[in-house]
């Protein structure tokens, strides 16, 4: 009951307060939680010792470093509206840096996609891969690597090197792996599901299932999955469909449904939820204005 009324309470109060937003707005509040990543790694990185935090991965105010990696790609992703050359690569720079010292293996994926898909749209975007490149160069260079756990960090920097990539860590601990421990779990009972949070707990067995989509569907049933899947399928195609005058929502849509693969804290952290409200209402204005 509490969980469900505090997620009411975000949605209802929510709901306002993105209506109003700009993308200026999410540009510069997450620009201040990547510098917070950035000033853990550099100059507190013995706080996550201290605070019994992820050691060697880094994440600011996020505290969750895979947290961190998401919050770094939708401000990644909101710099492509910024009008301000000095601010739009300043952004570009230090969302890039932030990820990247999260060690996250999501943000390097999504974080490539996405540049993928903006230099097509634009090949003027080809500098922000370059930056990318003297970001990751100067952290190879110059950073004191013993502040990073050092198998993913070695990981990391071994895509660059010209030796083989080391492929165990990068697949260590690989989602893929968790989510095949719920599949019998999940079969055992499609229509309704197995209740509310028997699919995130971890216990001596199982270490929480780790994907959005997943979990819904197993602990809810088929039905909200469903319901789930149309809306998010929604969100990808009528942003999509927006993409020449309004690219950042469907990024924001790409790095919301990647990011529920990799997470089952949907219903608790709600920056998921709030940006694919966003997103919503942004359409709906679309539409209002086009009548």
């Amino acid at each position: 009951m509490k969980e469900s009324l505090r997620f009411m309470i975000a949605i209802i109060c929510g709901a306002e307060l993105m209506y109003r937003c700009k993308p200026k707005d999410f540009f510069y509040i997450f620009l201040i939680g990547a510098f917070s990543v950035i000033l853990n790694a550099v100059v507190f990185p013995e706080a996550n010792v201290m605070y019994d935090l992820i050691r060697g991965r880094y994440s600011g105010f996020y505290l969750n470093p895979n947290s961190a990696g998401s919050a770094c790609l939708f401000g990644f992703a909101l710099s492509y509206t910024i009008k301000s050359k000095t601010w739009r690569l300043l952004g570009q720079f230090a969302f890039t840096l932030g990820g990247i010292v999260t060690l996250s293996r999501t943000f390097v994926i999504v974080w490539l996609l996405i540049n993928v898909i903006a230099i097509a749209k634009d090949k003027k975007n080809i500098l922000v891969p370059i930056i990318g490149g003297i970001v990751l160069l100067g952290v190879f260079t110059f950073t004191d690597t013993k502040i990073f756990a050092s198998d993913r960090f070695d990981a990391l920097e071994s895509i660059f090197d010209e030796g083989p990539v080391q492929t165990k860590t990068l697949e260590q601990d690989s989602r893929t792996s968790t989510w095949a421990m719920y599949y019998d779990m999940i079969m055992d009972k499609p229509i309704f599901g197995h209740g509310f949070m028997k699919l995130q707990r971890k216990n001596g067995v199982l270490p929480g299932v780790h994907n959005t989509y997943l979990m819904v569907i197993g602990e809810s049933g088929i039905i909200p999955f469903l319901l789930l899947i149309g809306l998010y399928g929604y969100l990808l195609m009528a942003s999509f469909k927006l993409f020449k005058t309004r690219p950042e929502l469907f990024y924001i849509m790409v790095i919301v449904s990647l990011a529920m693969l990799v997470s089952h804290t949907y219903f608790f952290a709600y920056n998921n939820v709030l940006l694919s409200m966003y997103v919503y209402l942004e359409l709906r204005k679309i539409r209002e204005l086009e009548k």
